[in-house]
């Protein structure tokens, strides 16, 4: 919203950043650079957003399709997290023919800030939430630190495709 930028065209390559702007009210970052050969790599990094606004944009784009599934252990999420998000490869020439994990890819991190969720399966809610989730492709690991009612615990694993190994591990459970 409200976004100002600049694009330089050299040689065969275009650059563009944003200058100035904002997703959901906070500042955004965007850069990129794509060629006429059709490399393409775009960086954007947002801090401080709302998690479900964030899961929401991430679920209501069919380009992020495999984006979705890292957060399909995680139900019902809310507080604050920062994304890191690069999307790179090689476009096609007709844009409507572009796959996601075939022409483009994902990769990138939220890092959450005291937020809450309930795990998959569990219908436990989970509070304090603080850590990150790592993905590439349609791989990611996670790696978070939280509270499961008195008990402190520690959630960390991976995704590969669509097979998602994760531990929850506590010194104590209070249940």
């Amino acid at each position: 919203k409200n976004a100002a930028g600049e694009v330089l065209f050299k040689d065969r390559n275009i650059l563009f950043k944003v200058t100035k702007g904002t997703i959901n009210g906070k500042k955004a970052d965007i850069e990129g650079k794509c060629s006429v050969f059709g490399d393409v790599k775009v960086e954007a990094r947002t801090m401080g957003q709302k998690i479900p606004d964030m899961i929401k944009v991430i679920n209501s784009s069919p380009e992020l399709a495999e984006v979705q599934k890292v957060t399909l252990p995680f139900r019902q999420p809310d507080g604050i997290g920062d994304l890191y998000l690069t999307i790179y490869g090689k476009a096609q020439d007709d844009v409507t023919q572009i796959k996601f994990n075939e022409d483009l890819f994902a990769k990138g991190k939220v890092v959450f800030h005291n937020a809450t969720t309930v795990l998959q399966d569990t219908y436990l809610p989970v509070k304090n939430i603080n850590g990150e989730v790592n993905f590439d492709k349609r791989d990611a690991d996670y790696d978070i630190k939280g509270m499961l009612k008195d008990s402190h615990i520690h959630v960390k694993g991976t995704a590969q495709n669509t097979n998602i190994d994760l531990t929850a591990s506590s010194d104590r459970f209070k249940l």
